[in-house]
């Protein structure tokens, strides 16, 4: 678990208010004159009991509620790496480079952005985890799993070419690869302008195991926008 605004942590030192409250305040004797004292010490053994559990419960509703408001502001919340299964990860990303990837918006090209976006995807996965970059060239090399260091420089390799695929060919091209790769964690990573000429996903080919995300890249005159959406392990 890990904290929006970690600093307000701090305030739960206010617990230490009401146990000194509790430890003080109710220590404290206060003088009573009566004119018969036969009944006192009865009273005070029917008494006692319930004046000690309700004076532990005073304390615990006041250190509960401070808890709670110091962890309303301090927005706990779990991280995306703790939900994410243990064992060996493979990561799959295609990177479109058709000539629509060279529309140019703010004097960037859709290929350099999804080339920076493949490499922020790579980068937060950890050293240990396997990577396929493949683009439409489709080359039988990219069927070796590569490690970190070398999907980076191949995604920096990347050049525009006139080749085309449909999303068909690219998913059966990298289910054969989980095959091969037999990894516990699978990811597959589509960034592409998506023209309805390739966008063309095949759901009986999906594969249930896998985590499919779609990174669409839309160059809109002088700007580019960047949509990801997760399409779950079940398309």
């Amino acid at each position: 678990m890990e904290f929006l605004y970690p600093g307000f942590l701090w305030a739960l030192l206010t617990v230490s208010i009401p146990v000194i409250i509790h430890l003080f305040y109710f220590r404290r004797f206060r003088k009573v004159y009566f004119s018969n004292i036969k009944f006192l010490k009865e009273i005070k053994e029917e008494t006692t009991n319930t004046n000690k559990l309700k004076n532990l419960l005073i304390l615990l509703s006041r250190i509960l509620a401070i808890i709670f408001l110091v962890m309303a502001f301090a927005q706990p919340y779990l991280p995306k790496g703790e939900n994410v299964s243990k064992g060996a990860t493979a990561v799959s990303i295609y990177i479109d480079n058709s000539f629509s990837m060279q529309s140019i918006s703010e004097d960037v090209s859709l290929i350099e952005k999804a080339k920076k976006t493949a490499r922020d995807i790579v980068e937060g996965y950890s050293e240990n985890s396997n990577f396929q970059i493949i683009t439409n060239e489709l080359y039988g090399e990219d069927q070796r799993w590569i490690d970190k260091k070398n999907a980076l420089e191949k995604i920096n390799s990347i050049t525009l070419n006139p080749k085309i695929q449909s999303i068909k060919n690219i998913m059966n091209r990298q289910n054969q690869a989980f095959t091969l790769n037999g990894a516990e964690n699978k990811h597959v990573y589509w960034i592409s302008d998506f023209q309805r000429s390739v966008f063309d996903i095949n759901t009986e080919a999906s594969d249930s195991t896998v985590e499919y995300n779609l990174v669409i890249l839309q160059a809109v005159r002088e700007k580019i926008s960047v949509l990801t959406v997760a399409i779950g392990k079940n398309l």
